[in-house]
């Protein structure tokens, strides 16, 4: 595999697990009850860093990997990210 392979490949796999791991992260503070606030509060500090390292993967993976694997419904900020199309 060469260089350019291997960043294409690993920028994919970031933008994939980043986008499973802040998932998840919204399934776990959707799970806890009020009675466990702390529970709520770790799950939210969850959702905000998986959500920079995805935007930093999308920076970053702009112009590098497919516009398809870019713009599959990536979530930011609760909105979604609309990049340009013209290129």
């Amino acid at each position: 595999m060469n260089t350019n392979n291997f960043v294409v490949k690993s920028l994919e796999l970031h933008l994939f697990f980043g986008r499973i791991m802040k998932e998840h992260s919204f399934f776990l503070k959707a799970g806890f009850t009020p009675a466990n606030p702390r529970f709520s509060e770790k799950a939210e500090f969850f959702i905000r860093e998986f959500e920079k390292l995805l935007c930093r993967a999308v920076t970053l993976s702009d112009g590098v990997v497919g516009r398809g694997v870019l713009c599959s419904g990536v979530e930011v900020n609760k909105t979604k990210t609309a990049l340009p199309t013209s290129r």
